[in-house]
C-alpha cells in the first residue's frame, strides 16, 4: 500500500509506572515511502519545589507555577532520520507562553464576583495602585502550538486536515495522552493543557488542546491539531480557539436550562461535565469549518483558526 507503514515497533516493552523518573514510550516506525519516524511520550510525576526552582533558574521563569505542573512530561514527533524535522509539545515551553508583566493580561477574564470583591477590597484598603509580577492567571498558553526544530518551519497554507481519513474505522497502532499543567485558578474554574496522539497504518494526529471553564463567566478551549498522512510530504497544523460564555454550556448539560449560581446545583443536574474539556468542546460549532485563516461567531460561540504546513522534503 502506497503511503502506509510499513514496519513499526512499540517501546519501551515494560516499564515502572511507579518510576520517580521520567519515562518515555512510544513508536518508531517506517513507511513505505522510506520516511522515518519516532514518535514518543514522556512522562513524570509533578514538579517538587527543588526541581522548581532549578527549572526557574535554568529557563529564567516568571510566570508562577501551575498547582499541578508537569515539568517533565512531553509530546515529541520526530522526523530527524528524514527530513531534520523535530517538534515538541512540552509544559515549559507552553508557560514560557503564558502572558507575563501586563496588568492586561491579570485582567483579561474575571470571575463572576471580581466587582463585588474589588469594591470590597477598596474599602477595606483602599485602592490598590500598583500589583507586583501581573500575569495571565488562567495560564493560557497564547500563540503555542509547539517548538519546531529542523531546517524547515511552517509556512501558511490552505490546505486542511483530511478529516474523512481520520473518520475512517482504521486501526489504531499506538495512542497515548499526557497532562503538561493543571490549575483551580483559586476555586473560581480550571484550566488543563494535555497532548494526545494517535497513529494510524496510514497517518497520525496530534492534539495539543488548552481547556478553561471560569466559573460563572466562559469558557475557552484552544486546539492545535498536527496531521500527517503518510502518502503525502507536508504536516498539515491547524490553530483553533473557541469562546463562549459560561451560561451556554450550563444550558446544554441534560436536565433543562440554567445560569450560574455560584456553584451551587439545586437541580441536580451532573455539572461534573463542565469539568470535560472533550464534552464541552463536542458542544460547540466546529471552527474547522472555515474557509483559509479566519474568524467567526456561530450559535454564541467565537471561533478562530489558522492553517500552515511543514514540508518534509530537505531542500538542497
Amino acid at each position: 500500500m502506497t503511503g502506509a507503514i510499513a514496519t513499526h515497533t512499540l517501546f519501551p516493552q515494560t516499564q515502572n509506572i511507579r518510576s520517580t523518573q521520567p519515562i518515555e514510550s512510544g513508536i518508531q516506525f517506517t513507511t513505505t515511502t522510506g520516511s522515518q519516524w519516532r514518535i514518543s511520550v514522556t512522562k513524570a510525576p509533578i514538579l517538587n519545589a527543588e526541581q522548581m526552582d532549578q527549572l526557574t533558574s535554568s529557563k529564567n521563569l516568571q510566570v508562577p507555577y501551575p498547582e499541578m505542573f508537569f515539568g517533565f512530561n512531553k509530546l515529541t514527533m520526530s522526523n530527524e532520520a528524514t527530513s531534520g524535522v523535530v517538534v515538541d509539545f512540552s509544559a515549559v515551553d507552553a508557560l514560557q507562553c503564558v502572558e507575563f508583566g501586563s496588568t492586561e493580561a491579570m485582567d483579561s477574564v474575571k470571575v463572576a464576583f471580581s466587582k463585588e470583591w474589588t469594591e470590597k477590597s477598596e474599602k477595606l484598603h483602599g485602592k490598590i495602585k500598583q500589583i507586583a509580577k501581573p500575569y495571565d492567571w488562567t495560564y493560557t498558553p497564547k500563540k503555542y502550538s509547539g517548538s519546531v526544530k529542523g531546517p524547515q518551519q511552517f509556512t501558511t497554507t490552505e490546505s486542511k486536515i483530511d478529516v474523512e481519513m481520520l473518520k475512517r474505522n482504521d486501526p489504531i497502532l499506538w495512542y497515548d495522552e499526557v497532562v503538561l499543567y493543571e490549575d483551580e485558578l483559586g476555586d473560581n474554574g480550571s484550566c488543563t493543557l494535555t497532548a494526545r496522539v494517535r497513529v494510524m497504518p496510514t497517518c497520525f494526529l496530534i492534539l495539543l488542546r488548552y481547556f478553561l471553564r471560569v466559573d460563572g463567566v466562559l469558557f475557552r478551549v484552544h486546539d492545535t491539531r498536527l496531521f500527517h498522512a503518510f502518502h503525502s510530504t507536508t504536516v498539515i497544523r491547524e490553530t483553533s480557539t473557541r469562546e463562549c460564555s459560561y451560561d451556554r454550556v450550563l444550558g446544554k448539560v441534560p436536565g433543562g436550562a440554567g445560569v450560574f449560581s455560584g456553584g451551587a446545583n439545586s437541580s441536580g443536574r451532573d455539572l461534573s461535565l463542565l469539568n470535560k474539556g472533550d464534552w464541552v468542546a463536542q458542544g460547540m460549532p466546529d471552527p474547522l469549518y472555515l474557509e483559509g485563516s479566519g474568524k467567526g461567531v456561530a450559535d454564541g460561540v467565537t471561533m478562530s483558526v489558522e492553517r500552515d504546513e511543514l514540508s518534509l522534503v530537505v531542500k538542497k
